[in-house]
């Protein structure tokens, strides 16, 4: 059942995925990683990565109700989804084994996993100073607040507003 529910999830996320001009990485367990501006040079990719995140947040908000029924046999409760973004170079292949997959790695990949973990509230985004300073013209930010992230040291963190949310009375 839970396996059945998480496919969905990403379903519902991999939907949303050319829109946003980004591409799935992979998937460990409940978790779903993503980079934009992978291939092609998007001048936006900061906005579009903490956009998607965004609406990742929101369809999973929507369709959740829908996913519970469906595969838990369950009528009530809310699933609820949270985010790090962060922006910055990464190294990405592929790994050989039995199986070949693509992965990334770098220090911006920990960060942004570092974010999600340590900083953002159950529906929220939390991107790093470079993500904000590339986006904050376009998105909404509460004020900046310093967090200690393991392995990291003291770093700056925005959680964004939900515009788009709150707009459309889904919290």
């Amino acid at each position: 059942a839970v396996v059945r529910m998480l496919a969905e999830i990403w379903s519902l996320f991999d939907n949303l995925l050319d829109e946003y001009e980004c591409e799935r990485v992979k998937t460990i367990g409940p978790c779903f990683m993503f980079v934009s501006n992978l291939v092609d040079h998007v001048s936006a990719h900061a906005v579009n990565g903490t956009l998607f995140a965004q609406a990742c947040i929101a369809a999973l908000a929507e369709h959740s109700p829908a996913i519970l029924r469906h595969s838990l046999r369950q009528d009530t409760g809310r699933l609820s989804a949270r985010a790090g973004v962060a922006t910055g170079e990464l190294i990405g292949g592929v790994v050989a084994g039995e199986r070949l997959a693509f992965d990334v790695w770098g220090s911006t990949v920990n960060l942004a996993s570092r974010l999600n973990y340590y900083c953002a509230r159950t529906d929220s985004v939390v991107v790093d100073e470079r993500t904000y300073q590339e986006s904050k013209y376009c998105i909404e930010y509460e004020p900046s607040k310093k967090v200690d992230l393991k392995g990291l040291g003291t770093c700056t963190a925005y959680e964004c507003e939900f515009f788009f949310l709150k707009k459309n009375n889904l919290f």
